[in-house]
């Protein structure tokens, strides 16, 4: 049996969980749904902007969604593009020129008419330092993936825009949110504070750290929400968080901590909804200084931790554990290559011949927006210690001063995790293993020339089964190096309260119609 099918046995009892779950919020029969009320989502942090260039943090992306469209839309399986901007497009015989037709009569929440211009500067602004719309500062979350993506884009008449490929990545077009250019050149550096988009929602106000609000765009080309007012509330307490969600004083909660897992399936006023996404958890070595810069340490560590067992007692069921860079739902996903496995007495070995000194202390950075999170890093140093390696625990106030940390080299290890909207290889494998993404996404710092050639490469035109090998034989020499220890895919498991109809998610966990359909019952 394959080690997919493996973790896939240990899961069946959870699994059979998760489907009843989605099953019974599926069949469930509402009565008629009252309109014009507050749909409340809780999140657990503030976004730090709400500029959709500036940003890719998740809380803040939970806004974003509602307040912006992009010139296509993701199916809720991220396999296709669906129209939104775009009513539609054709393909060049070459694959990658993409002309697109807009709506008409489509207009910004400040009034300004949507046409291929304001694409032309909403793309350009990211990535394009000759563009009077650019800005470096603060930086662009999307910059080095569209400096690589985008070749060319043209304004072929107001309602007509060309976007040139250097490589096939359709998909990337439904990141790139379209902003009004009116309300971003007035606004300049302040526009993550006052965003203007086109999407079913606009904002209303913005108290830091407390809430969010935004109110009901009645002109929305999709059609008006249903509900009037979508408040955002800020709960960092995940105590706080599900309290407020059995009272019934949040109506959807995107990530529940999975120690309230069992709390929620017996609940009267609450469904848990799972979403299999696209991501993975890892603990990430500096490759380019010591101590890690030494393959047998970094082999050593792998092999002190039973990631698997620790995975699955303390994710309570809501995390699958990893075996190799990209998750199963993901293109070229291959069940049979398998990073080092467990061995204690292997680990202690190594460390003899790497000759580490036994007063080394490691520094391992994280932060524990799930209290599993926190519970999984004591479990890593617990098992470290026990093969004579000493690790002191060093947690970062939040996620993004995680990243930050990690960026600027805290410590000697760090846990983080990484999430796609589409089952691409290249949307986890360039980012995480190109030396150009070196200290940017691939915050290892990891380096093989061949590993980035086999990437640059996959980026060209060709078939599919080609690109698939490509990647494929750059995962096989990825896990060789060991880079990092693959810890687990999660489960996200979202809380939705009772009298919420018609919600469904997409594999980030957000509306799949941006709350579009969704109403309240009374």
């Amino acid at each position: 049996m394959s080690p997919r099918g493996r973790q896939v046995d240990h899961m069946n009892g959870h699994w059979r969980f998760l489907a009843a779950a989605c099953i019974s919020l599926a069949l469930s029969v509402a009565p008629p749904a009252a309109e014009g009320k507050t749909f409340v989502y809780g999140l657990p942090a503030n976004p730090e902007s709400l500029d959709p260039a500036k940003t890719n943090h998740v809380f803040s992306d939970h806004v974003i969604w509602h307040l912006y469209d992009a010139l296509t839309v993701l199916t809720k399986d991220a396999k296709e593009m669906k129209p939104a901007l775009a009513e539609s497009w054709e393909v060049g015989a070459d694959g990658l020129t993409y002309t697109f037709h807009l709506r008409k009569g489509v207009r910004f929440h400040d009034g300004t008419p949507v046409n291929a211009e304001a694409v032309k500067i909403s793309y350009e602004r990211q990535y394009l330092a000759t563009s009077p719309h650019y800005s470096s500062d603060p930086r662009n979350a999307y910059e080095s993936v569209l400096r690589g993506l985008i070749k060319d884009i043209r304004v072929v008449d107001p309602m007509t825009v060309v976007i040139a490929l250097t490589y096939p990545r359709p998909q990337q077009f439904a990141i790139v949110k379209i902003v009004s250019p009116t309300a971003a050149a007035r606004s300049g550096k302040a526009f993550g504070r006052h965003p203007v988009g086109t999407g079913p929602f606009k904002l209303l106000s913005w108290k830091e750290d407390v809430e969010v609000v935004l109110a009901r765009n009645d002109d929305y080309w999709g059609g008006a929400p249903r509900i009037e007012r979508l408040e955002f509330r800020i709960i960092p307490n995940s105590d706080r968080m599900i309290e407020a969600l059995m009272q019934g004083q949040i109506h959807f909660v995107p990530e529940v901590d999975p120690k309230y897992f069992e709390r929620i399936r017996f609940s009267q006023t609450t469904t848990p909804h799972p979403v299999i996404g696209l991501n993975f958890y890892y603990l990430g070595f500096y490759t380019d200084r010591l101590p890690f810069n030494d393959p047998r340490l970094r082999e050593a560590v792998i092999r002190a931790i039973d990631a698997k067992r620790a995975v699955q007692i303390l994710g309570r069921g809501a995390a699958i554990p990893a075996i190799n860079p990209l998750p199963p739902g993901s293109e070229g996903y291959d069940p049979e290559l398998v990073q080092p496995s467990y061995d204690p007495a292997r680990a202690r070995q190594l460390l003899r011949e790497a000759r580490v000194p036994k007063d080394l202390t490691l520094t391992l950075v994280y932060a524990a927006p799930l209290s599993f999170y926190a519970e999984l890093m004591h479990s890593v140093q617990d098992s470290l210690r026990k093969v004579g390696l000493n690790v002191r625990l060093h947690e970062a106030k939040s996620w993004r001063d995680l990243v930050e940390e990690a960026k600027n080299g805290v410590g000697e290890m760090f846990f983080l995790g990484f999430t796609v909207s589409t089952p691409d290889p290249d949307r986890f494998l360039y980012p995480l293993f190109h030396s150009k993404e070196a200290a940017q996404n691939n915050l290892t710092r990891y380096s093989n020339p061949k590993v980035d050639e086999l990437l640059d490469k996959a980026r060209r035109p060709m078939e599919s089964s080609q690109r698939l090998k490509l990647y494929q034989e750059a995962q096989r020499l990825i896990v060789a190096d060991m880079p990092m220890l693959f810890m687990f895919h999660l489960v996200k498991t979202a809380g939705i309260d009772g009298r919420v109809a018609g919600l469904e998610l997409n594999l980030y966990s957000f509306p799949a119609d941006k709350l579009v359909g969704v109403s309240l019952r009374d």
